[in-house]
C-alpha cells in the first residue's frame, strides 16, 4: 500500500480523484468547502468501491451516523489512536485481498464454464436452445459471416506426457495473443478440448474461406506455446462456415485430419486441411518383410532388429506428414510377431502407447523387440522414469482444490453416514412390527443397488432449468429459475445428501445384525432396573456397537483420498462451472488420462492414494490403541 496523496480540503481531494481512483479515503468530516459527507456522496457516484475512514470528535457524532449510512468502514475519534487506525487498514487490507481471490475464482468458473460450453458446442452434444442462451451469458459471437476451426496439436517430450503442460492456461494465453491486431469485425476463442489439442474458433464479419489474418495469429499462437512449454506444436486450420451452425462440421474435420496424419520430425508447420499436399498421402505403404523380420528375432540379433526397423520406417522425400494407418498398422504387425515369440506376451503393451504417438519419430521407438521372460522382463528392462508421473498431481495449480474436496467431502460423508447407519439400525430394531421394519430396510437399502448413471437422470429431472420440479415450483411461486448446474453453493449439500441416501442401508444393515446379536438378557435386566428405551440404547446398544463402529471407521479412512466415481463425475454431469466443488482426485485424474492416455500417471495417483490410505490406518489404529486398546484393529 502507499499513500496516492494529501488534500486540504474535500474540494482538492475531489480534483485528485479526476487523475485516478483510489482504495481508500482518510477524510475530517468537517472541512471548508465541502464537507466529508459531501465528499463521500460525490466519489461514491464515480467509483462506489472506493472505502473511507472518517475522523471526527465528539461533538460532531450526529453527522458520523449519516457517514456510517454512507457505507463507512469505520469512523476514528481525535486525537486518532494510531494503533486502531493501523488495525483497521490491516483488517481492510484482508477484505481487499479475500475480494480479489473471490474475483479470480469467479473468472475461474466463468473460463470453466465456457470452456465446457464451447467443447460440448464442437461436439455438437449440446441443445440448440441452451446453447443460444449460454453463447450470450458467455460473449460467444453468433451472428457473424465466417466461422473457422482450426487446432493446435502440443506434442511434448513424451508424447503428451509433460507435467509442465496446462492446457487451460495455455488456451488463455493463445486467445490473449490471437486477438492482438486483428482486421475490425474478427475474433479469436481458444479452448482445450478433450484430446489435449488447443482448438480455435476464428470469426469474422467477412464471407472468405481463408485469410492471412488467421494464418498470422496461429503462428503467434504456435511460437507462444513452444517458448513457454518447451513442447512443439502443429497448426491445423479447417474449412470456413458462414453460420454458427457450421462450427462443428469445421472441427470435425480438423479433428479428423489429425486423427489420420503423422507428422514429421523437425520444424512445426501450419496446414490447411484442404492443402494440395494431402493428394501425397493417399499413397499405401508396403508392408514389412515379415520373414527377415521374424529370423532376425529368432536369432536375437537386436542391433540388426533396431537397424530393420530404422529402415523400415525411413520416409524419403519433403512431405511434412504422413498417413496414419498404413505406418500404425505395420507397426502392430511388427509388435504382433514380436509378442507371438514370447512365453508369457502382454499385449496391452502394443496397444496402449499407440493413442500417444503423433510423429514418425516415436512410431521407430516403440519395443519391437522379444522379451523372453515375459512381462517381468519387460517391466524389469522399462526406463526409469523417477517421480516424473507424480508431477502432474502436484504441479498442477488444482492440486489444493482436488485434495480439499476429496478430504472434505469423505470426511462428511464417513462420519455423518456413522450417525445414520447407527441412528436407522437402532430404529429399525426397535420397531415392534417386524413386517413393517423389513419393508423400511428393503426400501433404505434399494439405493445401494442403484447406479449412478440412473440416480444422475433422476437428479436432472429435480435441477434442470427448463423442466426440473424445483425450478417450476420456484416459477409458481414468481421466483426466478436457478441454474442449478452452475451455481457451486449448493452442490456441496447435494452431493452430501446423496451419498449419504445412498450409503445409509448399506451401513445400517450392518449395524441392525450386530444389535441383533446383542444377548437380550442385557435389555431385560435393564427393564427390570427402568431402565428407559433411551437409557437402554445410551447404555448397552451404543457401548456394544462401539467396536464395530471404531473398526469400520478406521477401514473407512483407509480410502480417505478414495472417492465415489460416479457421485462426482456422473451426478453433475461433468459440468465445468462445477469442478471447483466436484472436482476430485478420482475424477481430475480420470480428465488428464481421456486427455493424455497415459496409464502410468494414474497408476501413480492410485499408488499414492493407497499409501496415503494405509498410514492414514496406521495413525487412526494408533490412536485407538492408546485410548482403548482392545477396540484397536491390530
Amino acid at each position: 500500500m502507499q499513500i496516492a496523496g494529501t488534500a486540504c480540503n474535500g474540494l482538492e481531494a475531489l480534483a485528485m480523484m479526476d487523475e485516478g481512483p483510489v482504495d481508500l479515503i482518510i477524510t475530517d468530516i468537517m472541512m471548508p468547502q465541502m464537507t466529508g459527507l459531501e465528499l463521500i456522496r460525490e466519489i461514491k457516484e464515480r467509483n462506489p468501491y472506493t472505502k473511507f475512514i472518517i475522523l471526527s470528535g465528539y461533538e460532531e457524532f450526529k453527522y458520523v451516523r449519516e457517514g456510517i449510512s454512507l457505507g463507512v468502514e469505520n469512523y476514528l475519534l481525535k486525537p486518532v489512536n494510531m494503533d486502531e487506525l493501523e488495525a483497521t487498514i490491516k483488517h481492510m487490507q484482508r477484505d481487499w485481498e479475500q475480494e480479489e481471490i473471490r474475483q479470480i475464482q469467479m473468472d475461474q468458473s466463468w473460463r470453466i464454464l465456457r470452456n465446457n460450453i464451447l467443447q460440448r458446442w464442437a461436439n455438437e452434444t449440446i441443445d440448440a436452445k441452451e446453447f443460444r442462451e449460454r453463447a450470450q451469458l458467455l460473449e460467444i459471437p453468433m451472428n457473424k459471416s465466417s466461422y473457422c476451426a482450426a487446432a493446435l496439436r502440443i506434442v511434448g517430450d513424451d508424447e503428451g506426457n509433460d507435467p509442465q503442460i496446462h492446457l487451460a492456461g495455455i488456451a488463455e494465453k493463445c486467445e490473449l495473443l490471437g486477438n492482438q491486431g486483428l482486421p475490425d469485425g474478427c475474433g479469436v476463442i481458444c479452448f482445450p478440448d478433450q484430446e489435449g489439442d488447443i482448438m480455435v474458433l476464428f470469426v469474422s464479419a467477412r464471407t472468405e474461406d481463408f485469410d492471412e489474418w488467421q494464418l498470422q495469429a496461429l503462428s503467434r499462437m504456435k511460437q507462444a506455446v513452444a517458448e513457454d512449454t518447451g513442447a512443439r506444436a502443429w497448426g491445423i486450420i479447417g474449412q470456413s462456415e458462414s453460420t454458427y451452425l457450421g462450427f462443428p462440421k469445421s472441427c470435425k474435420s480438423v479433428k479428423l485430419w489429425l486423427q489420420n496424419h503423422l507428422f514429421m520430425d523437425g520444424d512445426t508447420f501450419i496446414m490447411l486441411v484442404e492443402s494440395e499436399e494431402d493428394a501425397n498421402l493417399r499413397q499405401e505403404k508396403p508392408g514389412p518383410a515379415m520373414e527377415q523380420f521374424h529370423k532376425l528375432l529368432r536369432d536375437g540379433e537386436s542391433t540388426e532388429v533396431d537397424r530393420f526397423i530404422d529402415e523400415f520406417f525411413m520416409v524419403e522425400g519433403k512431405e511434412r506428414c504422413f498417413p496414419r494407418t498404413p505406418f500404425f498398422n505395420s507397426a502392430i504387425q511388427l509388435m504382433l510377431a514380436a509378442k507371438e515369440l514370447e512365453k508369457t506376451p502382454d499385449y496391452g503393451e502394443i496397444f496402449g502407447p499407440l493413442s500417444r504417438i503423433h510423429s514418425l519419430s516415436k512410431l521407430k521407438q516403440l519395443d519391437f523387440r522379444i522379451h523372453p521372460g515375459g512381462f517381468l522382463e519387460s517391466v524389469l528392462k522399462s526406463d526409469w522414469v523417477g517421480l516424473k508421473n507424480f508431477e502432474f498431481l502436484f504441479s498442477t495449480s488444482d492440486a489444493y482444490i482436488i485434495t480439499r474436496n476429496t478430504i472434505l467431502y469423505n470426511l462428511g460423508l464417513i462420519f455423518l453416514g456413522l450417525v445414520l447407519a447407527v441412528t436407522l439400525a437402532i430404529i429399525m430394531n426397535e420397531l415392534l412390527n417386524k413386517r413393517l421394519a423389513k419393508i423400511y430396510q428393503t426400501a433404505m437399502f434399494m439405493p445401494y443397488f442403484l447406479s449412478w448413471v440412473i440416480i444422475s437422470y433422476f437428479v436432472f429431472s429435480f435441477l434442470s432449468v427448463e423442466k426440473g420440479v424445483f425450478n417450476q415450483i420456484i416459477t409458481y411461486f414468481g421466483g426466478d429459475p436457478v441454474s442449478w448446474y452452475s451455481e457451486t453453493g449448493y452442490w456441496p449439500y447435494f452431493l452430501i445428501l446423496l451419498g449419504l441416501w445412498k450409503g445409509a442401508g448399506y451401513g445400517s444393515v450392518v449395524y441392525l445384525a450386530a444389535i441383533a446379536g446383542i444377548d437380550r438378557s442385557y435389555y431385560e435386566a435393564a427393564m427390570i432396573d427402568g431402565a428407559t428405551k433411551w437409557k437402554q440404547i445410551r447404555y448397552i446398544t451404543l457401548p456394544l456397537l462401539r467396536p464395530l463402529m471404531i473398526i469400520l471407521t478406521i477401514l473407512a479412512i483407509g480410502g480417505i483420498f478414495r472417492s465415489d466415481f460416479g457421485l462426482f463425475y456422473q451426478v453433475p454431469r461433468d459440468s465445468g462451472a462445477l469442478y471447483p466443488v466436484t472436482n476430485v482426485i478420482d475424477t481430475f485424474v480420470y480428465r488428464g488420462l481421456t486427455i493424455m492416455g497415459d496409464t502410468g500417471m494414474s497408476t501413480a495417483t492410485g499408488l499414492y492414494q493407497s499409501v496415503v490410505g494405509l498410514i492414514l490406518v496406521l495413525l487412526a489404529n494408533y490412536a485407538v490403541r492408546k485410548i482403548e486398546k482392545d477396540y484397536a484393529v491390530f
